[in-house]
């Protein structure tokens, strides 16, 4: 962790500023409150860092002083924490179409089961309960989805009911 860095004010560019320290430039991302605090380019500067360091890059963030600093960070942790809350929404909405979805082919199945059973009662034959057939579920998983549905793929015919 970099905590802290002092050099030569090298560079203004805002948001960003550029030190040297030792003949190497840092390019550090400072607010606006920090900029204008700054000394002239060429002149000494000390400033409290914060270094992130990402899969893709590392940023450096300066700070005038310890109050910016932790505001920074406080102000990060939340922006995590919301975008945290904001997926577990996202998966949750997702998980509740999924089981609407499994609850309307269960529904169709079942009235399919009941078709059956009164066709078969017209005939004069006995009822028997029978699983429908892997073609009659393809053919209301196909029809479910044209309405719309995202139906979960299923291990047998019987779909579980859900509650």
């Amino acid at each position: 962790m970099i905590g802290r860095i002092s050099g030569r004010l090298a560079a203004k560019h805002p948001p960003q500023i550029l030190v040297d320290v030792g003949g190497v430039g840092y390019e550090i991302s400072v607010p606006m409150s920090t900029l204008y605090q700054l000394p002239a380019t060429g002149s000494e500067v000390v400033l409290l860092t914060h270094l992130i360091v990402r899969e893709d890059a590392h940023l450096l963030y300066g700070f005038a002083t310890e109050q910016e600093r932790r505001k920074s960070e406080i102000e990060r942790l939340e922006n995590t924490l919301r975008l945290a809350r904001d997926e577990g929404r996202d998966s949750a909405d997702k998980l509740e179409a999924a089981r609407a979805d499994n609850a309307m082919l269960h529904g169709a199945v079942e009235a399919l089961r009941a078709e059956r059973a009164h066709q078969r009662r017209g005939n004069g034959a006995d009822f028997v309960s029978e699983p429908p057939s892997q073609a009659d579920v393809a053919a209301l998983r196909e029809a479910l989805t044209q309405f719309g549905a995202k139906v979960a793929e299923l291990s047998d015919t019987t779909p579980e009911r859900v509650d």
